[in-house]
């Protein structure tokens, strides 16, 4: 039994083709790859190349793996960040999905100067966004002024890829789904011994 590889790339270009995507996603699925994708808001490097300009075979380019999307730490960063982490998986490849991520994933709204891009593609800046993430996402689970404890923890990326790509991994599937039919419970009104 081979061991699952965990991957961490940062401000990563799109690196393959529709086929190629179907592969990395079967070794996601079997739990060989776990691969999180830190990405910085305005840098376009991850927004390139498009596709291989071929004209006999034109392809378009997309990214593998889980995107954790790291914002400008400013108000406009903490009022993003106050919901939830900005992560993404590309589970469909219909259409309106295809074009929802390019909506969100454009060019044009991630322009920014040359002194800009430089530092939004550097890795001190994906480590300060990465920290402030963390920092701000604790806080808020510590806040008394917000009831919901779930904030302060840091998923694993085991977690993510059950949440956002529906891929499990033994035992972590378990324990959320376990975590999950508490919280069904409490909304409910009712209680759990296991949990109280």
């Amino acid at each position: 039994h081979l061991s699952t590889i965990y991957i961490w790339t940062f401000a990563a270009p799109r690196v393959g083709t529709q086929a190629f995507i179907h592969a990395y996603q079967y070794l996601e699925r079997t739990n060989r790859i776990r691969h999180a994708r830190f990405s910085c808001t305005n840098d376009i490097v991850p927004l390139i190349p498009f596709c291989n300009f071929e004209h006999d075979d034109l392809q378009f380019y997309k990214h593998v793996g889980m995107r954790i999307q790291l914002h400008v730490t400013d108000r406009v960063g903490q009022w993003r960040l106050q919901n939830s982490l900005d992560v993404t998986y590309p589970l469909n490849h219909d259409w309106p999905s295809e074009i929802q991520r390019v909506l969100a994933n454009n060019i044009l709204a991630n322009l920014t100067t040359p002194k800009g891009f430089k530092e939004c593609h550097g890795l001190t800046e994906h480590q300060r966004r990465l920290h402030f993430a963390m920092t701000y996402r604790r806080a808020l689970g510590l806040s008394t002024l917000n009831s919901d404890q779930r904030r302060k923890d840091i998923k694993t990326l085991d977690e993510y890829y059950l949440i956002r790509a529906n891929i499990t991994t033994d035992g972590i599937a378990e324990e959320i789904v376990d975590i999950r039919k508490v919280d069904k419970v409490k909304k409910k009104g009712g209680s759990s011994s296991k949990w109280l």
